[in-house]
């Protein structure tokens, strides 16, 4: 399992590289303030889309819709609340990175 960096304290739109499964994927995050979201979007290594314009929510496997996809990673992408307040939860400009850590987990972490 590993927890995927974030950048909010920097800008509201970032990218970049990372080994998931050991194969290499591109990440494009950003926040959209109309919606009041962060969301992502997923290329391979050659950077050809694989998913895009993805909401950022907690609770759910955010790869879950697109397995089918042909070279989506192998595994499981989600937000992690630390401090586990379902009344409270709401991943907003700030919290990204802080409250709601990204978490990637291969099968064999889930097993």
């Amino acid at each position: 399992m590993i927890i995927l960096p974030t950048y909010q304290t920097v800008s509201a739109r970032y990218s970049y590289s990372i080994a998931l499964n050991g194969v290499m994927f591109n990440f494009n995050f950003y926040w959209n303030t109309r919606a009041a979201q962060w969301f992502f979007d997923l290329a391979d290594s050659s950077n050809n889309p694989l998913i895009n314009c993805v909401g950022i929510v907690s609770s759910y496997d955010l790869l879950a819709q697109y397995k089918a996809v042909t070279g989506m990673p192998n595994g499981t992408l989600y937000i992690y609340d630390i401090e586990n307040d379902p009344q409270t939860a709401n991943v907003d400009f700030d919290s990204f990175g802080s409250r709601y850590l990204l978490l990637f987990a291969t099968p064999e972490d889930l097993a």
